[in-house]
Parts: structure tokens; sequence; C-alpha cells
């Protein structure tokens, strides 16, 4: 009623809530089935739409005569009389307690594939770096360390001048080319860009 007073309930209500008519009538709803994990944002909203005799659809934990908690979707609409004036409420309240249960488990093996995917991205990127790094270590350092040779050698009076030059020349173009090809691994794929208007 407007008083926030159960008027009447049906055995669905009796079934899911294990109170009864006689425990029911005359009881605060909210008093009645709410407690310690009811959403207080949830309950406030309710009173709110309440208080200006307006319709409203919330989902909420409520709990049974024996303190057994259920999620809960209820809906309630205002009554009006013949003028128009609201003089009462009437709510249908459907227990979503294995719907919420299956939410959460589905939300738990996404959270779960998601954490195997961000591993085997991590483990991919570490074995990437290695093998940069590898690379890196492997050939280029050591194309670079003869080029130094060479540069070293060309210093000394030498017979072999052009011909150091023309393999120093050669080696770095190579050193170049594997830096080229280690970058454009690195550098992620964009796609094509389209100027046009």
């Amino acid at each position: 009623d407007l008083n926030e007073k159960i008027t009447w309930v049906n055995p669905a209500f009796q079934k899911i809530t294990g109170y009864s008519l006689t425990d029911a009538m005359g009881e605060n709803p909210g008093k009645l089935l709410q407690g310690p994990d009811s959403s207080i944002e949830t309950k406030a909203l309710m009173k709110q739409r309440i208080a200006l005799r307006m319709p409203f659809e919330v989902e909420i934990i409520n709990y049974s005569k024996d303190k057994r908690p259920y999620w809960t979707s209820i809906q309630c609409q205002p009554q009006t009389n013949e003028s128009g004036v609201v003089n009462g409420f009437f709510t249908i309240q459907t227990d979503i307690t294995e719907r919420k249960r299956l939410q959460a488990q589905l939300n738990q093996e996404i959270e779960q594939r998601q954490k195997k995917v961000t591993a085997a991205m991590v483990k991919a990127q570490e074995k990437e770096r290695n093998e940069i790094g590898k690379e890196l270590h492997d050939n280029v350092n050591q194309v670079l360390s003869t080029v130094k040779l060479y540069l070293g050698i060309l210093k000394e009076p030498s017979l072999q001048k052009e011909d150091l030059v023309d393999k120093s020349i050669h080696y770095l173009q190579d050193c170049i080319d594997e830096i080229r090809k280690i970058s454009k691994r690195l550098s992620c794929p964009t796609g094509e860009l389209n100027l046009e208007e």
C-alpha cells in the first residue's frame, strides 16, 4: 500500500521466500526481505521511486525466512483508482539466483581465459626479445666487430686498403639489412592508410 506495507502475496512468493501470507501481511517488504548483502543504492532507488509513485525494475539480493540469500528481479508498478490517483503498488518478484550464478561462472571463465591469453602473449614477447637479442649479439655484433677490425687495419700501411674498404662497406650494409629486418619484426602492422576524402 502507500505506507509500504504488504497487503497480499501469492503462493509463488511464499515458495521463494518461505514467508506465508500471515507472516508477510502488514510488513514492509524491505525490512522483511533485505539483509546485509542487499545493495544500499538499489534500496535507495526503490524507496525514491515509491515516494514518487513511479514504476521501477531492479535486481537485488533478498533473504528468505531461513536467512538464505537469493537474487531477485523486482518489477513494481503503481496501481491507480478510476481517477488516476495511485492507491498502491503491484510487485512481481522473480528468483534469478541461477542466472546470476551462471553469469558469475561465465565471467570467471572469461577472466581465466584472458589471463591465459595474456600469459601466452607475455611468453611470446619474451621469446621474441630473446631471439632478437641473440640475433643482435650473434650476427650484428660480430659483423660490426669485423668492420672495426678492418678499420683498425686501415690505419696501418697496407696494400689491401681498397679490399678492406669494400669488405667494410659490404659488412656495414649487411648490418643495416639485418637491423631493418629486426625493426620490421618489431613494428606492429597498422594496415593501409587511406587519405581519400
